[in-house]
């Protein structure tokens, strides 16, 4: 998914037609208030999608890399590392030393699983989530209530972050509920 499409959307939800013109280039409309408001909401996007993948869903990235006198390091990686998930040489898991700076292994090429911290979106930057993990709609929830935030427009923003916040609860949280019945003896 692009970040334009959250932001398309966003703007469609917000009633924002001269951002949503801009975004799909069907006007040359570059007045200073339009361009605040694209620029807002790309900003509203990236502490969105940064705070998701920090705290709710891991963006997930697996890489292969060549392994350098038995050590990785983390800025070697395309990514902010924040959590190793694992290291596999041919698919196959293997143990491996964690330290501060860099991932130790006993191989030459290996592919590292990890979760990162994303780096700033631009509007037409493919971001580490897909559509089946979460939908535009649901980062767009997001993205209005730090844009209208922004704004200074609290109450709306607090409607926004409610939706966002039931849609976030019904995607993470577990799909049973029920609880196990208890007898008395």
């Amino acid at each position: 998914m692009k970040l334009y499409d959250i932001l398309v959307t966003s703007a469609i939800l917000l009633g924002k037609n001269d951002a949503i013109e801009y975004l799909g280039a069907t006007s040359q409309n570059k007045d200073f208030e339009t361009l605040v408001t694209v620029d807002n909401l790309t900003r509203a996007a990236n502490i969105v999608i940064s705070e998701l993948a920090f705290t709710y869903i891991p963006m997930i990235k697996e890489e292969r890399v060549q392994v350098e006198n038995g050590k990785i390091k983390f800025e070697d990686l395309s990514e902010k590392i924040l959590d190793l998930i694992g290291v596999y040489e041919s698919e196959k898991a293997i143990k491996y030393k964690l330290r501060s700076d860099r991932i130790e292994v006993d191989a030459t090429t290996v592919t590292v699983k990890y979760s990162y911290l994303p780096s700033n979106y631009d509007v037409h930057d493919e971001i580490g989530y897909k559509e089946s993990e979460v939908s535009a709609r649901i980062l767009a929830y997001g993205v209005n209530s730090e844009y209208l935030l922004i704004e200074h427009a609290f109450e709306e923003s607090l409607m926004w972050r409610d939706r966002y916040t039931k849609a976030l609860e019904r995607l993470v949280l577990p799909k049973s509920t029920k609880i196990k019945g208890r007898a008395w003896m």
